[in-house]
């Protein structure tokens, strides 16, 4: 992490900095609790909110300043800012921003909110917690309902990676794009964005992996760089393992943790392919804590009959995510991420040569996945679809909602692929629109084939396919807001 000084003031903006904004001249604001995994950026974001409106920081951390507990549990509430203020030194105001990190480890600060909400709602409150999701359960008599307001911070995006890199020109052809402006990206455009893509699928959207990444135009560089970043993260999550309560083995959570290069974006996971020499309720008890605490994600089979779709899930049918990208990617290589091998790999695999094609079908899915969590700002489950039937299994890599639509989202890591899953899912459905990812540039089908649905009868599956570079998965709620059936594409 010494190696690179010149980078560790650099803040990379993420569209959440305008959404905390909008919080903050909210006249009916609430103090705000941001969750989500270490070291995604929650403090460095609420740090830079106050510098960017002016604002003094008073910033409490309980995990480096644990005797500060002692201020929140004053019995008196109107003595618990004079009591802060001298704690630290500093007068608190309408003009002060209270940030209140690592609040998992105060429940009397975590209490405390409802105080500041009801008597100073003057001051602004953020707080924030690595590790808060194993905390709320046992705050529940402390919990301030309807007093806070909750928000998921994952890792940056594609689209904010692009910012960062000061990619104007391309930016401004998938806006064009997206807006209506154009129906398609040129093939220069296309080709430089793959480009992009590439790099950061290799480097991923963890802030500190992606400040190090800009430090350097150089693959061998920005490789090296962004395998030690990760490779401090995942160490800071094993030693996470000894905090999680429930007194859970960290055999079981290692085992797990160590299991995600082999069963992300799988279809059904098996507990036996994580470990067989531990006990499923044991693996399983780790991967919802691993869940909880932000560092993989399950992605859960629904029937998609119908909204909510959580109403139609299947409870046993689930496959993992990784929290980044990025980070999955130093877990499969290990140690020779670094080298020159990897570094071609992706490369090459932008220009069309495929490789090992069912580890970048992983790739492109969990891209693909962080992508729609990122814009959706949401610690809540993405669905798929699976049927399960000799000799007619069927899978969609995702369902999505978008208002009363449903959509169904197949993800390509080529250019090329069947499609039978997806006509079997429209057949049976009925629905109008679908969405495929892949390397190609954008294009519109109109599909109208027969296909066989459940019980062996012929269906007609008729509708408009909307074929997207994976690249402009970090833009999907724009352009399904945007889709025109009379333009046949954004509009």
């Amino acid at each position: 992490m010494s190696s690179y000084p010149q980078i560790r003031k650099l803040f990379i903006d993420r569209g959440e900095l305008s959404d905390l904004a909008d919080w903050l001249a909210s006249p009916d604001r609430k103090p705000l609790v941001l969750r989500g995994a270490r070291q995604v950026g929650k403090s460095a974001l609420v740090r830079h909110l106050a510098a960017t409106m002016g604002l003094q920081l008073a910033e409490v951390n309980f995990e480096l300043q644990p005797a500060l507990d002692k201020v929140f549990a004053t019995e008196s509430s109107q003595k618990l800012i004079p009591r802060l203020q001298e704690a630290l030194n500093l007068r608190i105001d309408s003009k002060t921003l209270l940030f209140l990190d690592e609040i998992q480890l105060s429940e009397n600060a975590f209490a405390s909110l409802r105080v500041l909400y009801e008597q100073h709602p003057e001051i602004p409150v953020i707080a924030a917690g690595s590790l808060l999701e194993f905390s709320l359960a046992d705050f529940q008599n402390a919990f301030p309902v309807g007093r806070v307001t909750f928000r998921w911070i994952g890792p940056l995006s594609f689209k904010e990676y692009l910012c960062a890199r000061k990619c104007e020109i391309y930016l401004s052809s998938i806006a064009d794009f997206v807006s209506g402006k154009t129906r398609d990206i040129s093939p220069e455009a296309h080709e430089k964005l793959l480009s992009e893509l590439a790099r950061f699928i290799y480097v991923g959207g963890m802030p500190e992996a992606m400040r190090r990444s800009l430090a350097d135009e150089s693959w061998e560089v920005v490789a090296a760089s962004s395998a030690e970043a990760h490779s401090d993260i995942l160490l800071s999550y094993r030693s996470d393992f000894y905090k999680y309560r429930g007194k859970l083995p960290v055999e079981s959570l290692q085992a797990v943790l160590d299991a995600v290069p082999r069963i992300a974006a799988l279809s059904k996971v098996k507990y036996a392919n994580i470990n067989r020499e531990l006990r499923s309720a044991s693996l399983r008890a780790a991967l919802i804590a691993l869940e909880k605490a932000g560092v993989v994600r399950r992605v859960m089979a629904t029937h998609a009959n119908g909204i909510p779709l959580a109403s139609g899930v299947k409870e046993d049918f689930f496959k993992i995510l990784p929290l980044d990208i990025g980070l999955f990617v130093s877990q499969t290589f290990g140690g020779s991420r670094a080298g020159r091998p990897v570094v071609d790999l992706f490369q090459k695999w932008t220009q069309g040569n495929l490789y090992e094609q069912k580890w970048l079908g992983q790739v492109a899915e969990i891209f693909v996945g962080q992508s729609i969590q990122h814009e959706v700002h949401s610690a809540q489950p993405l669905f798929f679809w699976l049927r399960e039937s000799k000799g007619a299994q069927a899978e969609i890599d995702f369902v999505v909602q978008f208002g009363s639509n449903i959509i169904p989202i197949e993800v390509k890591a080529g250019a090329s692929g069947t499609l039978r899953s997806l006509h079997t899912f429209m057949g049976e459905k009925m629905l109008p629109l679908a969405i495929r990812f892949d390397l190609n540039r954008p294009s519109v089908q109109d599909i109208d084939i027969d296909v066989p649905i459940s019980g062996g009868t012929m269906r007609k599956a008729k509708y408009r396919l909307l074929n997207l570079p994976l690249y402009l998965a970090s833009w999907l709620p724009e352009i399904v807001t945007n889709l025109r059936e009379d333009r046949g594409i954004a509009g």
